[in-house]
């Protein structure tokens, strides 16, 4: 039925000489995100074209901040045609060459020369106002907590099957209640919100962006901690601690860099704790296993984050004892 849907709706644009194309040689359906998104590649008579069937909702917020990305000069696909009722959207093919394919092969220099790159692109997203995406959702104490609570829900409850002894789950909310506050209290900036090497892709070296219908207000340490504690990609640690200084020095000025550190750190923890939740229900609830993978990775990044503070020992220990059963 998809493919047929796809069919329909790419003859449509043909029709409409929106495309240089004549004529449909081949539909391919690809692997797409975690989401329930449906990507397809269509091959035509003389290009190839993505086509992305989803709801209404994620395409109104994906085409309007393509526009806006676009005209700000932030790297984004070109859009060619879109029915939004419809659920249907024609966009370049940027081809299969992720920026985490880019790594497989790339050394410690090359590595950190990228990065550079996608960091300087990502400054200019977190310049555009935040009044450009029509999510009424941020970043805040709150939209961090409910983060939270899905993983509980999903990956300690659904998954793990963990039981809570008396006391634990007081532990475990103050906890996670005082690091969201500490890690929402600063200024507020664009985030792209899903900002990892599977996102970005790479067009002779330089990064483009896509996935970004989700992007909300929050701090800019956001953003950086997706990409530089990536769940699909382990950079090299000493590379890690030169692109977060690389980038405070140039984008943060006048301000305290152990602030800086922590906060990162702070908002490192809540968003590896958030996708952590997030493939657990991927699999509780679609039955997908497929990211199961990237869990023990993302909980040891984010257990070792809470190392160097000692206000979240019990937190840390706790954590261990979930993932260890009871």
């Amino acid at each position: 039925m998809s493919i047929e849907l796809v069919h329909q709706n790419f003859s449509a644009s043909l029709n409409k000489g929106l495309i240089s194309s004549k004529s449909i040689t081949n539909i391919k359906k690809i692997k797409g995100d975690a989401s329930s998104r449906k990507y397809f590649r269509v091959t035509t008579d003389n290009s190839t074209y993505i086509v992305c069937l989803c709801d209404q909702k994620a395409f109104s917020s994906f085409t309007l901040l393509q526009k806006v990305f676009k005209e700000k000069g932030i790297p984004v696909p070109k859009i060619f045609d879109q029915d939004i009722e419809g659920g249907y959207l024609l966009q370049e093919d940027l081809g299969e060459g992720t920026l985490l394919d880019f790594l497989t092969d790339a050394d410690e220099t090359e590595e950190f020369k990228i990065y550079k790159k996608v960091l300087d692109s990502l400054a200019n997203l977190q310049k555009v106002d935040v009044s450009a995406t029509p999510s009424k959702a941020s970043f805040d104490k709150d939209g961090l907590l409910f983060e939270i609570n899905l993983t509980r829900e999903y990956f300690v409850e659904k998954y793990l099957k963990y039981n809570w002894e008396e006391g634990e789950l007081d532990l475990f909310e103050d906890n996670f209640r005082s690091l969201c506050e500490q890690a929402s209290s600063g200024v507020f900036v664009l985030n792209h919100r899903d900002f990892h090497a599977r996102n970005i892709m790479l067009r002779s070296d330089d990064p483009i962006f896509i996935d970004f219908q989700d992007a909300r207000a929050g701090i800019a340490q956001y953003d950086l901690a997706s990409l530089l504690d990536d769940c699909y990609y382990q950079i090299t640690l000493s590379n890690v601690e030169k692109l977060k200084r690389y980038y405070f020095d140039k984008y943060i000025p006048g301000s305290e860099f152990s602030k800086f550190l922590k906060d990162y750190d702070l908002i490192s923890i809540q968003r590896l704790f958030k996708a952590v939740g997030t493939f657990a229900r991927i699999y509780v609830v679609r039955g997908d296993d497929s990211y199961l993978k990237y869990i023990d990775r993302s909980w040891n990044k984010l257990i070792n984050r809470l190392g160097p503070y000692p206000e979240y020992k019990k937190l840390q220990m706790l954590l261990l004892k979930i993932k260890n059963g009871n």
